[in-house]
């Protein structure tokens, strides 16, 4: 029986914890990226709209360091990793969708 003290283990808790970092992550994901898109309707948001999109050709492993150094190894920094690498790609694919909204 698991206690406090110990860690963990098992298929059922582990696949637990996955599906709640996936959830968290492509919640935050879709939350940052739709304010994104629709924002990239305003002039002067569409720089950073343009930065956004381009930052998915860079590697998520060019963003370690800063990952480390602005989050603790753990539950924080595997969910801020997940949500920024599926915000650049859901970036691209929500601002084509505002933009094919007809006037």
């Amino acid at each position: 029986m698991w206690t406090p003290e110990q860690p963990a283990q098992g298929l059922v808790y582990n696949v637990y914890v996955t599906m709640k970092l996936n959830v968290v992550g492509v919640t935050y994901a879709s939350i940052i990226s739709l304010a994104i898109s629709y924002l990239s309707v305003i002039p002067v948001f569409q720089p950073f709209n343009k930065m956004v999109q381009w930052l998915r050709y860079i590697p998520i492993v060019g963003f370690n360091l800063v990952f480390l150094s602005l989050f603790t190894i753990g539950w924080p920094m595997k969910v801020a990793m997940l949500t920024t690498g599926m915000s650049f790609f859901l970036v691209t694919s929500m601002t084509g969708v505002v933009d094919s909204i007809r006037e």
